[in-house]
């Protein structure tokens, strides 16, 4: 595992108690929406488009068991083009 997420475990851990719904946010072009939303089964899902239509931020509400979970969702998530993690 990578420094980055290493320290994004440490993080967790420190921060909250599992299970826990965690709250995840994403950015992307429109034409990856569904591809997004098919790597976050199970969630609560609400989309905002931008302004000009071209991208859509995408908040995600899932119940997540630990803090590797949360960390294999950033990582499926990354491969996704275009994809920008807040």
């Amino acid at each position: 595992m990578t420094d980055k997420w290493q320290k994004l475990r440490d993080v967790l851990h420190t921060e909250l108690i599992f299970p826990s719904e965690y709250i995840f946010k994403f950015i992307v072009p429109v034409d990856r929406l569904v591809e997004a939303t098919t790597l976050l089964t199970d969630a609560r899902i609400t989309t905002k488009a931008s302004k000009t239509g071209k991208y859509i931020s995408i908040t995600a509400y899932k119940v997540m068991i630990s803090a590797d979970e949360i960390i294999s969702v950033y990582q499926r998530m990354a491969v996704i083009e275009g994809l920008m993690s807040l």
